[in-house]
């Protein structure tokens, strides 16, 4: 599978919320959907979730999520809804869904 995707929103990765956090191996932002924190990784795919740039995501996204959700008030999300092919995984507030 390629890295990058040109048909991929999270490939694409348009500034159209606060951006948190951003390295060349993700990037931290503000879901357009959901509007919570959420970690994208820069490469197209899936296999990223067995990667150590996943881990530092996740850690660096908790941290973040402290800050904008509180401490304790939310919890980590990975599934894959809209954006199956993309790995990413959202900070979701205590009792979402």
């Amino acid at each position: 599978m390629a890295d990058y995707d040109p048909h991929c929103p999270l490939c694409k990765l348009e500034k159209v919320t606060a951006w948190h956090h951003e390295d060349p191996d993700f990037v931290i932002l503000d879901c357009d959907v959901c509007w919570v924190p959420m970690g994208v990784m820069r490469k197209h795919g899936n296999s990223e979730q067995d990667s150590p740039g996943y881990t530092r995501m996740l850690n660096k996204l908790m941290e973040i999520a402290d800050k904008v959700l509180g401490k304790g008030n939310w919890w980590i999300d990975p599934i894959q809804r809209s954006v199956p092919g993309h790995t990413h995984a959202h900070a979701r507030h205590k009792g979402w869904w």
